[in-house]
């Protein structure tokens, strides 16, 4: 149904955004109670009162892209918003994104129990491995427009500073200026390209940092994020809180309570110090093993063609440099 246009001279009905109220000198106006000449148009008035109500975050500048790109878009239709639930049109996009971008998965880990004698013991399994993939961090930050082209090194160099006597020495401040990164650099121009393949050969420095956390003062809740860095970006870019260089990979498990109660049940006898260090190695193996996959494993041979933030294509070749961790086994 077309609504009735409604003359700019004549008295706007009451908008629903809140109910009419009275104005006095302690209760400040809103859009709705003001007197129709103090807008331009009835279109105003419905701006400024879905403005003015609501979330107390919104700001002229908004209003205006609101007004600008999206109601004054010519494949704007007013007629398409009829049925309109913004959660179910968010929840349509989300799973549209998760289809095309790296996503969280969730895995089941398998460690292997000692027994030192008698019959092996069954697998122990570890569910809720939370975890995205390393391929997809990489193919989608390297391509990602809000990469900042300009700060990525794709050629590692040496740095070396003179000094007022005459000698030179060795500057050591960056990862692409390591001599780990050069040597990794200067390895793959020297093994054999992928047949048929004449694009730039550039090494994706990473770097894994992970520190188990407690979750609040009382209690032993606690989380063990995984994270991981490039190396081919400046340390003083990584450290900004506002740059999207630190790439959140996983959540490594702890050996669960009901590992005690499993072992319990098939030695007869609970678990002793030793047996529970190793099956905190095997774990934390276990955890490895499912992150460095075949698709990762096959991109640190072959490489991963990408369109760089900088608009050239390259095939893009995984190293692992440094991993700071704590000692998770004890």
């Amino acid at each position: 149904m077309v609504p009735t246009p409604i003359e700019s001279n004549a008295a706007l009905p009451p908008l629903p955004f809140d109910d009419p109220i009275t104005t006095t000198d302690t209760v400040p106006p809103t859009p709705n109670t003001l007197a129709s000449d103090a807008f331009d148009n009835p279109t105003t008035q419905l701006l400024l009162g879905w403005m003015w109500t609501g979330s107390d975050r919104k700001s002229c500048e908004e209003l205006n892209r609101l007004a600008r790109d999206v109601v004054g878009h010519p494949l704007f239709k007013v007629s398409e918003l009829v049925g309109f639930d913004a959660r179910r049109a968010t929840a349509k996009v989300d799973t549209a994104i998760a289809r095309h971008t790296d996503r969280w998965e969730e895995a089941t880990l398998e460690i292997k129990v000692p027994t030192g004698h008698g019959d092996p013991l069954p697998p122990f399994l570890v569910h809720g491995f939370l975890n995205r993939s390393i391929v997809e961090i990489i193919k989608s930050s390297w391509s990602s427009i809000e990469a900042h082209a300009s700060e990525w090194h794709y050629i590692p160099f040496r740095q070396f500073w003179q000094r007022p006597d005459g000698r030179t020495e060795r500057v050591h401040d960056e990862l692409y200026a390591s001599e780990a990164f050069n040597q990794a650099y200067e390895d793959l121009q020297r093994q054999d390209p992928e047949p048929g393949c004449t694009l730039e050969r550039v090494v994706c420095g990473l770097m894994f940092w992970s520190d188990s956390t407690h979750l609040a003062n009382f209690g032993d809740a606690s989380l063990w994020p995984l994270y991981m860095y490039f190396g081919n970006l400046s340390k003083y870019v990584r450290c900004k809180p506002s740059s999207p260089s630190c790439h959140h990979l996983a959540y490594i498990p702890k050996l669960p309570d009901m590992f005690y109660d499993f072992f319990l049940k098939h030695k007869k006898e609970p678990p002793t110090a030793d047996v529970l260090t190793h099956c905190r190695r095997e774990l934390m193996h276990a955890v490895w093993r499912h992150l460095l996959d075949e698709e990762f494993l096959k991109a640190y041979k072959h490489g991963i063609v990408i369109k760089c933030a900088d608009g050239i294509v390259r095939r893009v070749y995984p190293r692992i440099f440094t991993y700071s961790a704590d000692y998770p086994e004890k």
